[in-house]
């Protein structure tokens, strides 16, 4: 009898001592899990972070891309066969259709008209019987007739009408609103 006493005390132990490893072991497992669970958060957030780094930072390449092609916007300069200009930085070239120049900015409109006016000092004025002037750069054989700032929000619009040719024959042709025509009745070839 004793040794059934003692043979049960002994398995009653060893039930106890096996449920509580499992309840070791489960506990060991929850908290694993947790340690992965946190570890995922921690990964998924650092996945979501370098994302948005990464999708920032092609943008601005994109972006920097597009302005580094531009004609203008950082250089000092514009030159085509028929103008031959200087500008003020940070000008972003949309259109030149041979006879109106247009460009943007982001640079204050009296800034931008100020480098023109000192621009246009550089060059010789020519008033005409017909009652209208333009500026006559005698390197690019160019006419500029008209500089217009628009301002339009923060982004001001630059129009540069212009027109090449003879700079006599283009005071003597009479009020020309076309450079087309100013270019075919004083061509310089």
């Amino acid at each position: 009898m004793v040794n059934k006493k003692n043979n049960s005390k002994i398995q009653s132990k060893i039930e106890k001592e096996i449920k509580e490893d499992k309840k070791k072991r489960i506990e060991k497992k929850e908290a694993s899990v947790k340690t992965f669970e946190k570890k995922e958060k921690k990964y998924s957030s650092i996945k979501k972070r370098n994302a948005i780094q990464i999708t920032i930072i092609v943008i601005f390449m994109i972006i920097l891309l597009i302005l580094l092609c531009n004609r203008t916007f950082f250089r000092n300069e514009y030159r085509t066969s028929k103008l031959n200009l200087e500008i003020p930085m940070l000008m972003f070239y949309i259109n030149d259709d041979g006879e109106e120049l247009t460009m943007k900015t982001l640079r204050k409109s009296d800034y931008v008209k100020s480098f023109f006016d000192g621009e246009l000092g550089t060059m010789t004025r020519y008033k005409c019987d017909g009652g209208y002037s333009f500026y006559y750069n005698n390197d690019s054989k160019a006419a500029i007739y008209s500089i217009d700032v628009i301002k339009k929000n923060v982004v001001k619009t630059v129009k540069i009408r212009y027109a090449n040719g003879d700079a006599d024959c283009l005071c003597n042709a009479g009020k020309i609103l076309n450079a087309k025509e100013a270019e075919e009745k004083c061509s310089l070839e």
